[in-house]
């Protein structure tokens, strides 16, 4: 829980600042986090402890940071704010805490959803493997197959002869 306290604050404002622009990022320097940390929610911080924070949000899968380097021929690298993303997990967190990101939980599923296409028409005959397997289904396919167990992974107890 210690990870997930670290990470609400920042998760807080980078998913205030997306919301006020419209998007599913956001890029503030260090220094705007600090000084939104600050005046929004009154916690005062390094940025090496904000840094921290970031790491371990990352690392929990709360956050996403793409780091943005430019190329110059002159000033070498040249390094660029970083874009915060909030993952669904990250998210997830959120409401959790009770701030209102249902609309975006719904949209990152239904992204996910549409995402998702088998590879050739063998996957969409075959029927799903692992957890996605259902044995309603199979029954529906299958009607003249008996399974050994209860549909629920349980042996049913048998009668003693």
């Amino acid at each position: 829980m210690e990870a997930a306290s670290k990470a609400l604050p920042i998760l807080a404002i980078v998913n205030g600042l997306s919301e006020r622009y419209g998007k599913k990022y956001c890029y503030p320097s260090q220094v705007k986090l600090l000084e939104l940390l600050g005046k929004r929610l009154g916690i005062n911080m390094a940025i090496a402890t904000i840094n921290r924070h970031l790491r371990v949000s990352e690392k929990m899968r709360y956050l996403r940071r793409i780091r943005r380097i430019r190329r110059d021929k002159v000033l070498g690298t040249v390094f660029q704010s970083t874009i915060y993303i909030v993952k669904r997990k990250g998210y997830l967190l959120l409401a959790k805490v009770g701030i209102i990101v249902w609309d975006k939980i719904r949209e990152l599923a239904a992204g996910a959803k549409k995402k998702v296409r088998p590879a050739s028409r063998e996957e969409e005959k075959s029927p799903p493997k692992g957890e996605l397997f259902s044995f309603a289904n199979h029954r529906k396919r299958h009607p003249g197959v008996k399974l050994p167990w209860n549909g629920k992974g349980i042996s049913p107890e048998r009668k003693p002869d």
